[in-house]
């Protein structure tokens, strides 16, 4: 894997992560971070450059 895969990988799971984690916290009564819960996921989904990554991402963030 060259350096970049590794960046975009990692801002991927970054991305994931911080949002699973923010749907977390509003199952738990947080109710304004619904607001902006999706924002890191879609902000990573957006660098996707091919189908397969937008399609990875997507189950990353449903099992996630």
């Amino acid at each position: 894997m060259k350096h970049g895969a590794l960046t975009r990988a990692g801002l991927s799971l970054t991305g994931t992560l911080a949002s699973a984690l923010l749907l977390a916290f509003y199952a738990h009564g947080h109710w304004w971070l619904g607001l902006v819960l999706l924002v890191p996921w879609l902000l990573v989904l957006d660098r996707a450059r091919s189908l397969i990554a937008s399609l990875a991402l997507g189950l990353a963030m449903a099992v996630g």
